[in-house]
């Protein structure tokens, strides 16, 4: 199977992730593909982690996974 990228994104965010994701459908729609037919590669499951740090404080953490459940 060829392969070749059409473009890529780099993000640091859960906003800029959001925002990369739209442009991708975007793209691939405006070739002619939904986004029903966009699909993920390797990765099929997300989860969203609380993280207490030292100072108490606490952060959100986005994190990507394979079809098995880890946490």
């Amino acid at each position: 199977m060829n392969k070749e990228v059409v473009e890529a994104w780099e993000f640091d965010n859960a906003d800029e992730l959001s925002i990369a994701v739209g442009q991708a459908v975007m793209l691939a729609n405006s070739e002619g593909h939904k986004p029903d037919t966009v699909y993920t590669e390797n990765k099929r499951r997300m989860t969203l982690v609380r993280e207490t740090l030292s100072d108490g404080s606490t952060v959100m953490n986005l994190y990507f996974f394979d079809g098995e459940r880890n946490a």
